[in-house]
């Protein structure tokens, strides 16, 4: 269908849709992470002459942005640098937000990530499959001590913010 848009000319924008809640209501408390996937649609896009993506992502009960960010965060850099990789980005990012904390973070958000693209299990257009599919309890329990660890190195900032970051990260 894309190259027969992009043949009219008339094609200059996509709409992408992020609400993983929507249909499976077990992920309204889970994050999900596809940085990599995120940034290999905007390459596709600009490849194809796509100026403006329309992410839907409203279909949260409540304030998304502590379980949300990291995915919202990479796909925004990536409008502005498509070049750039999620582990570029995560890495600055946390480096910023979370100080001795950050490569605990980074850790973390890229076992979630790495759940999430390595999985064989399927599903399908407008749903995720069951939450515990993919974070599996190995995952689970490597994510918990990644997060304690980030908690313990985050105590030794000397900015509050940093250790309120990663307790909001641990408590989500």
């Amino acid at each position: 269908a894309m190259a027969g848009w992009v043949k009219t000319g008339s094609l200059t924008g996509v709409y992408e849709w992020w609400g993983p809640t929507l249909q499976n209501h077990n992920w309204k408390k889970v994050p999900w992470y596809s940085g990599n996937t995120a940034l290999r649609n905007i390459r596709y896009w600009k490849k194809h002459g796509i100026k403006y993506v329309l992410y839907e992502a409203w279909a949260e009960d409540r304030p998304a942005m502590s379980l949300r960010w990291p995915h919202y965060y990479v796909a925004a850099r990536g409008l502005w640098d498509s070049k750039l990789t999620s582990r570029q980005i995560w890495k600055q990012a946390c480096r910023k937000l979370y100080g001795p904390a950050a490569r605990h973070m980074f850790g973390f958000y890229k076992l979630l990530e790495t759940a999430m693209t390595e999985s064989d299990v399927h599903s399908g257009n407008w749903s995720l499959p069951a939450p515990e599919d993919i974070y599996t309890s190995d995952t689970e329990i490597r994510a918990t001590r990644i997060l304690k660890a980030a908690v313990t190195a985050a105590k030794r900032s000397k900015d509050p913010k940093v250790l309120k970051r990663v307790l909001d990260q641990q408590k989500m």
